[in-house]
This record gives C-alpha cells, sequence and structure tokens, in this order.
C-alpha cells in the first residue's frame, strides 16, 4: 500500500494540481465496482460519484464540472442546485447523461400514527396483510411499539416474541408517485408489507413467518441511541404492483430474537415516504431528519475498475479544485474521505452514499493465502490447511468472507462437497480478493462440471433472491408471473469450470440471470452467465464446444432444456446437432454439464450459446453493433426496428408483383429462410 500512495502522490505533483488545497467541494466518496449495494431509480447498479460541501457556506453547483480524463474531451456539467453546508449530492456514472426530478418528498405513515396492533396468541390468517382485512378486534397505539426500549409510545406485554401492525392511508393517484422508501428502526427482526406485497425485510429468513419465529440474529434499535434509520428503498416494479388509488395498507411484523429465554427488548418505528413529481401534496411533510436527494444525476461517463482511474472536479472557471486517483477495488466497496471532507482517504467495505462516511481501513491486504490442495475431485474426505502471515476469515456456504465470518485457526474437515473461500484481514487492512476453491468429495460424473458460489440471498432470499417466488407472485397459477425470477435481476456469483477430464479450465467471477420463458417456473431453472468489466472478467477464454472455431465468449446459458425439461433433457440439443446442424442455418451450441451451487448438486444443464448480438458476431462475422435483433413479438432487443417494418412490408405486399418480390428478396436471405421452414 506504502508503494501505491507514494505513486498517486507522484501522479498528483507530475500534475501540477493542488493535492494540498483543499476546495469547498470535494469529491468525497467513490465507488467503481457496484454490483449490488446502491441502485439507481431504476434499480440498476451503476457506479457512483459522491460530493461533498466541506465549507461553511451553501454552494451554487451550475457551472461546476466533473471529467474522467485531463485534458478534458468530454465535461459534465453539475446541476443547477444549491447544495448545503456538509450536504451530499450522488451521482451515477452510468454514461447515460440523464436526470431523473422528483419534486418533493412526503411521508405517508409515521411511527406517531396510530396504528392497530396485536400481539397474537395463535398465528394469524393469511389475508392479515391485505386492504379489505377486518382489523376491528386488534389494539390501537402510537406507532413506537414494543417493550424494555426507550421511547416507545405503545407498550406491549415484557416477554412478546412478536406483534403485527396496520396502518391505512390513502392515495389520490399513483400515477404522481415516482419513489417509495420505507425508513425503520427495529429489535431484532421485521418484514414490512405494502397492500400484501413485501417490501423489507431484515433478520428474518422464513417467507411467511408466524408468530413464533424468531428473529435470526440480535439487533439493538439504534434511534433513541443517537442512530439512524435503517432505508429501503421499494423496487419500482413492486411499487408498481402494490400501490392502487384509494385504500392502501402498510403492515409490518416484529419479532425479537431468543437465546436462553426471551430479550429483554422488542421495539419497531417505521415511516413510509413517496417521492412526488408534481407540486400537490397528498400526505404530510417528511420528517426533519429525512434527506433524500429530489433528483437522480447520471453522468455522461462511466468509471474503470483498472486502479488508474482519475477524476476530476472543476470550479466554474476551469479550475481543478479536487482530483481522486481510484485504487482497483473489490466489489461493492468504495473508496473516500474520513472524516467527510478531510484529506484521509480509506476503503469502505460498508458504502455510505449520500450519507455520512462511517471508519474504514487503510488499503487493502496484500497477504497472499495458500491451499494445502487444489480445489477439484477427490474420492474421500480431506483435510484442508490454510496459510497467510495475516488472520484467514472463511466461509462454507457460497459467500465471501467478511471481518466477523469464522477466524481460521486450525485444518477445516472437509467430508462432503464444500465450497470453500478465504479472504485476509488486518486492524487497518481489507480483503482485496477472495480465494474460491470447490472440493468435490465421491461424486461420480462424467460430464463437465460448473461450480456456482455465491452469497445464498443472492439466489434464495425470499425477497431477492432470483430463484424465489418473492413477495410479488401468483403464486396459484403455473408460471407465477410477478416471481422474482421473472425479473431480469442479476446477480454476481463465481464461476470454476471443470471439463470431462475433471481438469478445472478456468474461474471467473460473473453476473448470473434468470433465462427463458415459462421454464422459469421449473424447479431447476435456466441460468445466464453474463460477463462484463465490473467483475473484472470481460469475457471467458475457453472453447465450450469443438465443432465451433469460437474461443472467447461474453456470456453462456445454462439450460434447464426448457419443454423437455421433465421428459430426457436431451431432445432440445439433439435436434440442434442432428438435425438443424446438417442444413445452412446457424444453431447454438450444445453441452451437457453438471451445475452445482454453493457445493449442492443442482443438475444436469446444457451449456448453451446466449442468442444476442454477440452470438451473431462470433457466428457470422457481422460486428455486433451493427445487429439489429427483434424478439418473438418483434420487441426490440438491439439496434432499431427496421427489421420489422421490413417484415411488415413483405406481409402486405403483392408477391406476384416482380417489382415488390425483388425490393424484399434483396434485403432477405431467402435459401436461409426456406431452410428455416423446411426445418
Amino acid at each position: 500500500m506504502k508503494v501505491f500512495f507514494a505513486r498517486c502522490f507522484l501522479i498528483l505533483l507530475s500534475l501540477g494540481l493542488p493535492f494540498f488545497a483543499y476546495p469547498q467541494l470535494v469529491i468525497n466518496e467513490v465507488c467503481s465496482n457496484n454490483v449490488s449495494n446502491a441502485p439507481d431509480e431504476d434499480n440498476n447498479y451503476e457506479d457512483w460519484i459522491e460530493l461533498y460541501n466541506a465549507g461553511n457556506a451553501p454552494i451554487n453547483l451550475k457551472g461546476y464540472r466533473i471529467a474522467d480524463r485531463l485534458p478534458a474531451a468530454s465535461f459534465w456539467n453539475l446541476p443547477d442546485i444549491t447544495l448545503a453546508p456538509n450536504a451530499h449530492i450522488l451521482l451515477f456514472a452510468s454514461g447515460e447523461n440523464r436526470s431523473v426530478t422528483i419534486h418533493h418528498w412526503e411521508t405517508a405513515v409515521t411511527e406517531n400514527d396510530i396504528w392497530k396492533y396485536i400481539a397474537p396468541i395463535s398465528d394469524l390468517p393469511a389475508n392479515w396483510r391485505s386492504i379489505n382485512f377486518n382489523d376491528s378486534g386488534w389494539n390501537s397505539g402510537t406507532g413506537v411499539i414494543g417493550y424494555g426500549d426507550k421511547g416507545l409510545l405503545t407498550i406491549v406485554p415484557d416477554a412478546t416474541i412478536s406483534f403485527f401492525m396496520r396502518k391505512k392511508f390513502t392515495v389520490a393517484d399513483t400515477s404522481v408517485v415516482l419513489q417509495a422508501i420505507l425508513h425503520i428502526d427495529y429489535d431484532d427482526g421485521f418484514v414490512a408489507h405494502l397492500n400484501g406485497v413485501e417490501i423489507a425485510r431484515s433478520n428474518m429468513k422464513n417467507i411467511n413467518p408466524g408468530r413464533w419465529d424468531q428473529a435470526e440474529n440480535e439487533r439493538e434499535a439504534l434511534v433513541e441511541k443517537g442512530g439512524s434509520y435503517e432505508k429501503y428503498t421499494v423496487q419500482k416494479d413492486v411499487l408498481k404492483k402494490a400501490l392502487v388509488n384509494g385504500t392502501n395498507v402498510l403492515t409490518v411484523q416484529c419479532h425479537n430474537h431468543t437465546t436462553n429465554g426471551l430479550k429483554s427488548d422488542l421495539t419497531v418505528r417505521p415511516f413510509l415516504s413517496f417521492g412526488i413529481k408534481g407540486e400537490e401534496s397528498q400526505f404530510s411533510p417528511t420528517p426533519s431528519w429525512f434527506n433524500e436527494q429530489l433528483q437522480m444525476f447520471h453522468t455522461n461517463f462511466k468509471l474503470s475498475n483498472n486502479g488508474s482511474e482519475l477524476l476530476y472536479l472543476f470550479d466554474p472557471a476551469s479550475k481543478v479544485i479536487d482530483q481522486l486517483v481510484i485504487p482497483q477495488m473489490r466489489e461493492n466497496n468504495s473508496y473516500g474521505r474520513f472524516p467527510d471532507g478531510t484529506a484521509v482517504h480509506n476503503i469502505f467495505v460498508n458504502p455510505t452514499p449520500g450519507q455520512a462516511n462511517t471508519a474504514g481501513y487503510t488499503g487493502y491486504c496484500n497477504d497472499v493465502i495458500t491451499f494445502s490442495m487444489d480445489g477439484g475431485f477427490y474420492s474421500s474426505p480431506r483435510s484442508l490447511t490454510l496459510g497467510g502471515s495475516s488472520e484467514i476469515r472463511y466461509t462454507l456456504d457460497g459467500s465471501d468472507p467478511q471481518k466477523s465470518s469464522p477466524l481460521y485457526s486450525a485444518p477445516l474437515s472437509i467430508d462432503s462437497t464444500t465450497v470453500v473461500k478465504a479472504a485476509c484481514y488486518s486492524a487497518t487492512l481489507t480483503a482485496p480478493k477472495v480465494y474460491t476453491k470447490t472440493y468435490f468429495i465421491n461424486e461420480n460424473i462424467d460430464l463437465p462440471v460448473f461450480s456456482i458460489s455465491t452469497d445464498p440471498d443472492n439466489f434464495f432470499h425470499p425477497q431477492t433472491g432470483i430463484y424465489m417466488l418473492g413477495p410479488g407472485a401468483d403464486s396459484s397459477t403455473s408460471p407465477y408471473f410477478g416471481a422474482n425470477f421473472w425479473f431480469d435481476w442479476e446477480k454476481p456469483v463465481h464461476v470454476e469450470y471443470y471439463d470431462k477430464q475433471k481438469n478445472k479450465c478456468f474461474e471467473v467471477n460473473a453476473g448470473a440471470r434468470i433465462f427463458g420463458n415459462y421454464s422459469r417456473a421449473n424447479s431447476m431453472k435456466s441460468l445466464a452467465i453474463m460477463m462484463r468489466d465490473r467483475y473484472d472478467y470481460p469475457e471467458i477464454n475457453y472453447k465450450f464446444f469443438p465443432y465451433k472455431n469460437i474461443n472467447q465468449f461474453k456470456s453462456i446459458v445454462l439450460r434447464n432444456s426448457g419443454s423437455d425439461f421433465n421428459t430426457n433433457h436431451l431432445l432440445d440439443g439433439f435436434v440442434h446437432m442432428s438435425v438443424l446442424g446438417k442444413t445452412a442455418l446457424d444453431i447454438q451450441g450444445y453441452r451437457p454439464s453438471v451445475v452445482f451451487i454453493n457445493g449442492q448438486y443442482w443438475g444436469i444443464h446444457n451449456i448453451r450459446e446466449k442468442l444476442n448480438e454477440d452470438y451473431v458476431e462470433s457466428n457470422s462475422g457481422v460486428v455486433a453493433d451493427s445487429v439489429d435483433m427483434l424478439d418473438a413479438w418483434a420487441k426490440q432487443i438491439e439496434g432499431d426496428n427496421d427489421l420489422y417494418a421490413l417484415e411488415w412490408q413483405a406481409a402486405n405486399s403483392n408477391m406476384n408483383n416482380q417489382s415488390s418480390f425483388n425490393a424484399v428478396a434483396d434485403k432477405f436471405d431467402l435459401d436461409n429462410m426456406i431452410d428455416f421452414f423446411c426445418n
């Protein structure tokens, strides 16, 4: 780390930049590897930049500019808004050059409202979260409910393990609601629903926890101790599904954690606020501590995570007033000043976009972790020894090790197929990377193998897991529209690949999405594996299909065989290879494989090429950026929709007319179309 910071210092001196001059407006925190920690208004995870007013007077940002190179080929102009002292502004470095404006925020439900609540003696009916549920027999009380904590306005009996609460409110016009945020303080766990659709939860794993289900861990309420509320941004698709014109209901259930008897306190205090796009008011003013931005800003450039990305901040006179060399960062880490506005920079494993920075680490730990045996296939249990000069934290459930993960102190017994992840830490340094190895114990497999590892919540959390029904599903009718697996969510994963001879051919960090159409409803789902710069692996360099001269893939699909899922898993690939492969048609590469997720056998998934612009380039040589692609419903996927206009012309012209026929034939490969329709 000393070498790194010395180089940064020399770069700054060579540029002649004012390293020791402290301007009023500063680059305060940056994340150049945002995988899943701060969504924008569309719930996309763009990299971001936080600016901070470190002075004692407000600043109008008009005329200030920011750029990622010097001399700046293209500045991005900061918006014409005033930033108060000690205030932050968040910029998404998406390259989209746009802003989304909320006129003002209002709070529809507060902790000081009168709520209906109950500490039940038996489980509640499933519809207790619905608008029309009859809660006339419930108690009424002000919303800071619980026992044993300070600041309570409504007391429930000591030793209560859970209580349930409802608050109705009215929405005159849902079309003016752009965003929704739940702020909440609680002890120990909670689940919140809006009109029966889940919008937030913490410390509760069960999908529909009953009255006796306890919180997973202890969590102390913070507000009465000078802390702040936790914030949960309601996903836009969930908000659109849940909110209705007229009467709505917010429901919250709060649960205690028990260890050797009940804890001595239980609390919840919620606020539900809406971002409104017009001047009209529907609800109450926000609390004094509420500080959400009115606009989401997107710069005209993106950030690189190559370790040498530079940012420059210019005043209205085009003078560089601040600059930052962004080190290469582990996913979801940020880099910035601590305390805010000062000259000292830290790595933050818990970023705080738009809020005051908390203590971080001085840098990354460069210690190398050694494993006494390589990942792979073993016929009997093994003992694994980890080595390194720093403390080693490890996990066995697929999640990345944190400072709070188990500390390695003795050899690990590996007696079943297990993913071992390890990372080094010290008092002042955090882990720059995670070392991952999968050990397959007594697995008799004759196919290539994928080991996919990820935080279990990414796939299996009831609210956010891409494999789950989730809060918005039509759970009674297949294919369960509204389920999590119908949304285009991407989760970070680590992928190891072993060939048929059990040689490890590569390992990469990537993104995973649920793939397919109605086959998403199957118990085993297709996965699209996406390679991106933000995962530091823009492509897989491997020849999956020997009969195709393609060695690089930006994405692949691990397919559950679609409509062939419940039969033999062979039909789809067989038809492609033995029938269509004999024609002049393009075919997707096919190869069967076995998938493990977090060390668990997950069945046969067929390796397939993903049909997109990269497929066209790899298979035909046509440059990907020039490809127009429509789906089966003529929806534009890539490029423009000129192809649809051409199809419409062909379908609505008299093909007996030679000139009409020639106009269409000149733009279609008719021989290829004949092959397609014949097969």
